[in-house]
């Protein structure tokens, strides 16, 4: 895990007190709580704040449509400065180019990898089938599943038939012994009418998007579960994951909606309500998107197309999720005896990186540097740490998530 500035937007969360005696110690990490919850084996990890993100590394001018793509380098940086610190999968939406290194960097980072061959019936998707194949044949553990297209369908590009002709194309590709799981992506309502393709896909995943439907924020939630249980009900067979489902946070209203606009306030109050529901139903999800795309207008999709990310496009976080992060950076102090040392318990996402800072007199302000900086324990959503004073015997203690 790279050192996260602390420059960086981040949360805070209440004010802790703890009386000590005065001392002059080393600040320790202690061993962590282990194993709150089980891990899932449905690709829901307990302990990152979203199951699953959708991921497209096009920033200021970039532009796939003009040719123009993000280097390595910074791609490589979206994902150990945010996507790590999110989630621990991500989905594509194209393998050309620089995008062909995404699944390497997601198998050096440990981030789980759906990546996919954009497919637009035309004579360029031929390539992209093959990159999609050799990226699978490199067999990286982290390559969760081949996505060959996305809303192929939906977008007029290609007819079932010649979808379903793309999937046995890839699978015939595969090296012997390569057992990776291929499958597409597409609105649920498109897909689900053709069940030859379904029935011969090793996993759908279906994007559901309410704000497009014309449903209200309050019924976001039902209305996605609704829809996945439709589905998973008329195909009990096929592995069935939400591919894209969010609110965008501005641009220009949908005219099919009951809201005025889309808002910020809208973006938080999903995260609040359908992530949880998610969870609680097992349902596998990602969600779209990691950051905003600039590039989208000058394609002529709107300019609400380009406010779904957690993330502006400048790399900073938006404040729909630090709100929601923030909310769920709680702590207590463990132990009532007085000593030099207070114990805090504190909710974590495994492997984030956080910041402890002091202050004997509030009045005075917080320490400029943290007194302790750690990451959150692993396989837990508890880390319980151990900050001594230097020297005052009233000690407040602040904490801050550092991404």
């Amino acid at each position: 895990m790279p050192t996260i500035a602390t420059e960086r937007r981040s949360q805070w969360n209440s004010v802790l007190r703890r009386t000590v005696t005065p001392a002059v110690a080393a600040v320790s990490l202690l061993a962590c709580v282990q194993n709150i919850h089980a891990q899932d084996t449905n690709m829901i990890p307990s302990y990152k704040p979203i199951v699953g993100i959708g991921y497209s590394p096009f920033q200021g001018t970039e532009n796939p449509n003009l040719g123009s793509y993000p280097t390595v380098a910074q791609i490589s940086a979206d994902l150990t400065n945010v996507v790590i610190n999110l989630t621990g999968a991500i989905r594509t939406f194209g393998d050309t180019e620089t995008l062909s290194n995404i699944p390497s960097l997601c198998y050096q980072y440990g981030i789980d990898c759906y990546p996919c061959a954009w497919l637009g019936g035309t004579s360029a998707d031929t390539n992209s089938l093959n990159i999609l194949i050799d990226i699978a044949n490199h067999n990286y553990s982290t390559t969760k599943g081949l996505l060959v297209g996305s809303e192929a369908l939906q977008g007029g590009y290609l007819t079932a038939s010649a979808l379903l002709a793309d999937v046995q194309y890839v699978k015939a590709g595969l090296k012997p012994g390569i057992t990776v799981p291929v499958g597409t992506a597409d609105t649920w309502n498109t897909i689900i009418s053709y069940p030859q393709l379904v029935t011969n896909l090793d996993f759908a995943m279906i994007n559901i998007y309410p704000y497009w439907e014309g449903v209200t924020i309050e019924n976001s939630a039902s209305d996605i579960l609704s829809r996945y249980n439709n589905f998973k009900a008329t195909y009990p067979n096929t592995r069935v994951i939400v591919g894209e489902m969010g609110e965008p946070s501005g641009g220009t209203a949908n005219n099919g909606a009951p809201v005025s606009q889309a808002s910020m306030s809208n973006q938080q109050y999903f995260l609040e309500t359908v992530l949880p529901m998610e969870k609680s139903n097992n349902i596998p999800y990602f969600y779209f998107e990691v950051f905003d795309e600039t590039w989208k207008v000058t394609d002529g999709a709107g300019t609400v197309e380009t406010n779904w990310g957690l993330y502006y496009a400048n790399r900073t976080m938006k404040p729909s999720l630090s709100n929601f992060l923030s909310e769920n950076l709680t702590a207590s102090v463990s132990g009532v005896q007085k000593s030099n040392r207070a114990t805090l318990v504190v909710q974590t996402y495994a492997g984030d990186p956080y910041s402890v800072y002091a202050s004997s007199n509030l009045l005075a302000g917080w320490s400029t540097n943290p007194i302790l900086r750690f990451t959150g324990a692993q396989a837990t959503n508890q880390t319980t740490v151990t900050v001594t004073n230097t020297g005052w015997k009233d000690g407040f203690f602040r904490l801050r998530q550092e991404f």
